[in-house]
């Protein structure tokens, strides 16, 4: 997928921003499904979420387009079935992180910086 940066300086770089800035949030995205991802990478992926813990998390199918490199590459595209499955899984994990992380915040304070108002709540 081209990234620029390992798993490990990824990983290096959230434990060191998390370090200087307590109680810091982190949102992610992250795509499934990418021409010749195999279960064991997908696992790996899994295991990612399951460490760095983010704070919020979304999941996007890979969609095959024209004039991408990955449209070009040649590598065998994951079914339907298969992609949808893995943003199931992967939602999964971000669900019981949210749920405790979510958990740990009853009852406290937080100072926000939100977007708009829409109709009585505020998004953010």
């Amino acid at each position: 997928m081209r990234r620029q940066i390992t798993r490990k300086e990824t990983t290096e770089l959230v434990r060191l921003a998390r370090k200087k800035i307590p109680g810091l949030n982190l949102r992610t995205t992250m795509l499934v499904g990418f021409p010749g991802e195999t279960e064991e990478e997908f696992q790996d992926l899994c295991d990612f979420v399951r460490e760095l813990e983010f704070d919020r998390l979304g999941v996007f199918q890979y969609s095959h387009e024209e004039d991408t490199l990955a449209y070009s590459t040649g590598r065998r595209r994951a079914y339907r079935k298969v992609k949808e499955e893995r943003a199931a899984r992967i939602m999964e994990i971000q669900q019981e992180i949210s749920f405790r992380k979510n958990q740990e915040k009853i009852g406290k304070t937080f100072k926000v910086l939100f977007d708009r108002k829409e109709g009585e709540f505020f998004v953010y």
